[in-house]
Order: structure tokens, then C-alpha cells, then sequence
């Protein structure tokens, strides 16, 4: 389930959302209340990761499943990603940080197909942002500076190859070096 717009009743002229929406924000804020428990509200910028992992069709062939096997494939599916963000950000507000507002990026974050004995699930990452850029002192007429190599490629006069991108991804998520 992922975020439904708001609608409006015209006829009491209300904002309401929909039950299944409504539903999914209870779990998400069911789910993350015990983990917040003894801890202040986040009040610095945050960085949002998400991963979300959905079950493999019933009518994938044993073939497909076996080649999921070696390798997680992407969930290219419904909910959408941003979707599921604005639920996340929507659901979590006043429970572990002021205002959604403080989500100022995000992080490392996809959909990927479940293995088949793993349930459905997402993860949400929620980390204090240290910004990467760091501007000159005041009056100074240069560009800011990067202090990190994240956004080495963007620089780079190639963008990195796709493979490379994804390699980094399933590492990051399997919690590997």
C-alpha cells in the first residue's frame, strides 16, 4: 500500500484520506513507536533510506524463481517509490521527527522482489544528515566545495555504468564492505 492524495468532500468540506492509506500509516507508525521509545524527536536535517521488498508473482515459472535465486531482481511495480516515501514521511511525523520538512534527502533506497521464504516487508533508514557540501566563507565569489565522493561521478565526465550502480546498491543492502 503506498500514499493516496487527500480528497475533498464537497459536501461537508472535508479533507479526508482513504481507509486502506490511513491503514498503512497506522502500521508504519505502530511499527516504529517502540523503537523511539526514551529517544527526543529528530531535530536536525535527516537523510530517509527505503527498502522495500514485495513477493514474487505466483505465476513466475520455476525457472524465473531459480534465476531470482542467484540474483535479487527490482520490483518495477506498484507502489512507486516516492509513493512509498510520502507515506513514510507522512506516517512518521510527529513520532520521530517535528515536522517532514526535516527530510532533506534521501538515501540509498529501491524495490526489490522478496526471496520467496521472506515476507513483504519495508524498511525505513532514518539518519541525521551531514551536509556534503560546505560553502566559502561569506563574501567569498567561488562555487562550494565537495567534501565527499559521492558525487565524484557527477563530476566525472562519464556517469558510472548501470551494473556499477546496482552492485553498490545490493552490497549496501546485504551490509557488505
Amino acid at each position: 500500500m503506498a500514499w493516496h492524495r487527500p480528497r475533498w468532500n464537497s459536501e461537508n468540506r472535508t479533507v479526508f484520506n482513504d481507509r486502506a492509506t490511513e491503514n498503512w500509516r497506522a502500521l508504519i507508525r505502530e511499527a516504529a513507536r517502540p523503537a523511539m521509545v526514551g529517544h527526543p524527536l529528530m531535530t536536525g536535517k535527516i537523510m530517509l533510506s527505503v527498502a522495500a521488498f514485495f513477493r514474487m508473482p505466483k505465476s513466475w515459472p520455476s525457472w524465473r524463481v531459480r534465476l531470482h535465486m542467484q540474483r535479487r531482481e527490482p520490483y518495477p511495480s506498484t507502489p512507486d517509490l516516492d509513493n512509498i516515501f510520502k507515506a513514510a514521511k507522512d506516517s512518521l511525523k510527529s513520532l520521530i521527527f517535528q515536522d517532514d520538512k526535516l527530510v532533506c534527502c534521501y538515501g540509498l533506497s529501491g524495490k526489490w522482489y522478496a526471496w520467496p521464504d521472506e515476507p513483504e516487508r519495508v524498511d525505513f533508514i532514518l539518519e541525521e544528515f551531514e551536509p556534503l557540501l560546505r560553502a566559502k566563507p561569506a563574501g567569498a565569489l567561488t562555487a562550494p566545495t565537495i567534501d565527499n565522493d559521492l558525487f565524484a561521478p557527477l563530476a566525472a565526465p562519464r556517469a558510472p555504468r548501470k551494473d556499477t550502480v546496482i552492485d553498490a546498491m545490493r552490497k549496501a543492502l546485504e551490509g557488505a564492505p
